[in-house]
């Protein structure tokens, strides 16, 4: 078996790459080493057409458990169930890879298993590496190369692809993953503190320095520019021709009145009709048939060059508003009057509703990933109903546009709410209707009803997306994007953040055309907007804190050690409150009525013992059998607790009764701080 190894240094790494030839079946496959990290890519390309325009392209990543000597937590002990980290990762690098391919249509799956790992540096970059190597060594024609980086700042100094011990630090500034080609942009996606947007500027063309280092390095280990593809689609130029020729027949300037969505579709239906009815004449069935994947792009192309003679006469959107307008905003509070908090927003045709659940510390969300299984007391989910869009879908798993969407608008409010391990937060976006830009909908709604339910918050956050349409061989920028221009349009850019910074930002590319100076136009627009947007919602911020309060808490500091006792909160986990207790020496307690808590708190002092080392105390008598006794002890709240006794004397048991009152020596707590240990000595009866 022959084995083929390219080495190269990158970002002081020594990188390997090793092709073997016991991966038969597939089109193209290599290992990928540095140091213990090792990952398996592969790449499969199928010849059967797909009778669509879009590219049908499938992302696998995986990491794998047995990679850091780890069994998953699950039941059955398989990790086939893909985590959020996986499932974001893939999301970045289809919105990465998608928009470099061009006239190809076939089937392809890019899988990346993580095989070894050592716990030490992310492994996004060595990802995109490698998917953009494998993509250069096959014969598809793709656009590359392109690679994607992850930078933060600490302590005013820039971190590119920081390790997991630089990610804990509490005062990030902004964590963001950018990735592109040579010359443009073409995905971004991270959380920031409110940053300025030249500070914003600056980390961009940083970082695609940094971009065009890795894209030269792949360059010289190729060592030529494309290779030509065997599979490319040969477009039949006589449909083509025959398209753009009864297009121009059509006098569609005539037919130009009104400028309405109505009035759009339409003009686009008799188009739709006319001009392919001429070219069926014109062609054989079967020709007809063999060029589906070319026809029903040519139907999208049409609709694009209608919206743009539309755009062109009227100088005005679908919906007539000017390139800069935002669409008519309303939101209605306690809309569900039972919740702790909910909203309806709307704006334009997108509608949402928005649900606040507060609840107890223990109601955190456990998130279980490769490094760690860590908490968040604040999560957002996001629900894009098929209803919004009149469409009957069976819903049974997440798709990964709403954990996307569901990430960002969590992100976005990262740096502004102030929770301090108090209580839980669950927001539940309900997408009721949808016109675009639901996600960036869904972040102004959380902002008022955080504020609706009595939850501090630092300042407003807003969001707005913009796009990008074509109009003369000109690139014309749209603000607060409705679902035509999103899919008609060629970019998609999501921007949260307040009136004094930006806080979250995700972007989509369907071409790479996104420059640094555009990114710089559309980041000074979108903080107007925001100026914009906080006035129309600031106008009733005097009727937000009327509403109850959802539960009233007390604190109780204490060291659990000399306590010497176990609390017990209904039917939650008892070693981890006993673990929180050690830890922050504090026990909470909730009630929702103020005199309940009172009550309590008298019951507390009552029933609680401090049992003190080395002395005697009174134990009651339950019932007694003839290996021993039964004693009971007050080491809870509401509950009196068991203890099987022997006792050493066997003379004194006949002496004692149920209900007797017996001293005895406490010796301290077992390891988990379950049990008492008692000494089966016996001082005197009562």
């Amino acid at each position: 078996m022959k084995k083929k190894y390219i080495f190269f240094i990158f970002n002081k790494k020594k990188i390997v790459l090793e092709s073997n030839k016991f991966i038969k079946n597939n089109n193209k496959s290599f290992f990928l080493k540095t140091g213990n990290t090792v990952l398996l890519i592969n790449l499969i390309y199928t010849k059967n057409k797909k009778e669509k325009h879009i590219l049908p392209l499938y992302f696998v990543y995986k990491e794998k458990y047995y990679s850091l000597n780890k069994i998953p937590i699950s039941y059955n002990k398989r990790d086939y169930n893909y985590t959020i980290k996986e499932i974001l990762i893939m999301r970045i690098l289809d919105r990465l890879f998608r928009p470099l391919f061009y006239n190809f249509k076939y089937k392809i799956q890019i899988t990346i298993f993580l095989l070894s790992y050592d716990n030490k540096y992310l492994t996004n970059d060595l990802i995109s590496l490698s998917t953009s190597l494998i993509l250069l060594f096959s014969k598809i024609p793709y656009k590359g190369p392109v690679y994607l980086i992850q930078i933060i700042k600490i302590n005013n100094k820039y971190i590119i692809n920081p390790n997991y011990n630089q990610l804990k630090i509490k005062y990030i500034k902004f964590n963001l993953l950018i990735g592109g080609n040579y010359f443009y942009i073409i995905v971004l996606e991270g959380d920031m503190n409110e940053l300025n947007y030249k500070e914003f500027i600056n980390i961009i063309k940083y970082s695609h320095i940094i971009i065009k280092k890795a894209i030269q390095l792949q360059i010289n280990i190729i060592k030529k520019k494309y290779i030509q593809n065997k599979y490319l689609i040969k477009n039949d130029n006589y449909i083509i021709m025959k398209f753009l020729k009864y297009f121009k027949k059509m006098n569609i300037y005539v037919l130009l009145k009104y400028n309405n969505i109505k009035y759009f579709n339409k003009i686009y239906f008799i188009f739709k009709k006319t001009i392919f009815q001429k070219i069926k004449k014109k062609i054989n069935k079967k020709k007809y048939n063999n060029n589906k994947i070319l026809i029903s792009a040519l139907k999208m192309k049409l609709k694009k060059k209608i919206l743009n003679l539309f755009l062109l006469k009227f100088n005005k959107r679908l919906d007539n508003r000017s390139y800069k307008d935002i669409r008519k905003i309303k939101y209605k509070l306690n809309f569900l009057p039972s919740c702790h908090g909910s909203v309806l927003f709307t704006r334009g045709n997108t509608q949402i509703l928005l649900i606040i659940t507060i609840s107890n510390i223990f109601n955190i969300n456990k998130v279980d990933s490769l490094n760690t299984l860590y908490k968040e007391n604040f999560y957002l989910q996001y629900n894009f109903n098929s209803f919004s869009v009149n469409e009957i879908k069976n819903k049974n798993i997440l798709s990964r546009r709403e954990i996307g969407h569901s990430y960002l608008a969590q992100k976005s409010f990262k740096c502004f709410l102030f929770l301090k391990n108090q209580f839980s937060l669950r927001i539940i976006s309900e997408v009721l209707q949808s016109d675009g830009s639901s996600s960036m909908a869904t972040v102004c709604a959380t902002s008022l009803a955080l504020i609706n339910s009595g939850i501090y918050l630092k300042r407003l956050v807003l969001g707005i997306s913009y796009g990008i349409l074509k109009i003369y061989k000109k690139y014309k920028l749209i603000t607060d994007l409705s679902e035509i221009e999103d899919n008609l349009g060629y970019m998609d850019f999501k921007i949260t953040g307040t009136v004094k910074g930006l806080s979250a930002c995700q972007l989509d590319c369907k071409k790479p055309i996104l420059s640094i100076n555009l990114i710089e136009s559309i980041i000074k627009r979108s903080l107007k907007n925001f100026k914009y947007i906080n006035n129309k919602l600031k106008y009733n911020y005097s009727n937000f804190f009327y509403c109850k309060k959802f539960f009233i808490y007390k604190k109780f500091l204490m060291n659990f050690l000399k306590l010497n006792c176990k609390f017990k909160y209904l039917n939650n986990s008892i070693k981890y409150i006993i673990n929180f207790i050690k830890k922050k020496k504090m026990i909470i307690i909730y009630y929702k009525n103020k005199i309940n808590l009172f009550k309590f708190i008298k019951k507390f002092y009552k029933k609680i013992i401090i049992y003190k080392l080395y002395n005697i105390y009174k134990f009651k008598i339950i019932f007694i059998k003839k290996q021993g006794i039964y004693i009971s002890y007050f080491n809870n709240i509401f509950f009196l607790k068991k203890k099987k006794l022997y006792i050493n004397n066997k003379l004194i048991l006949p002496y004692l009764k149920k209900g007797d009152y017996i001293n005895l020596f406490y010796l301290g707590l077992n390891d988990l701080y379950t049990k008492l240990i008692i000494s089966s000595n016996i001082y005197e009866k009562k």
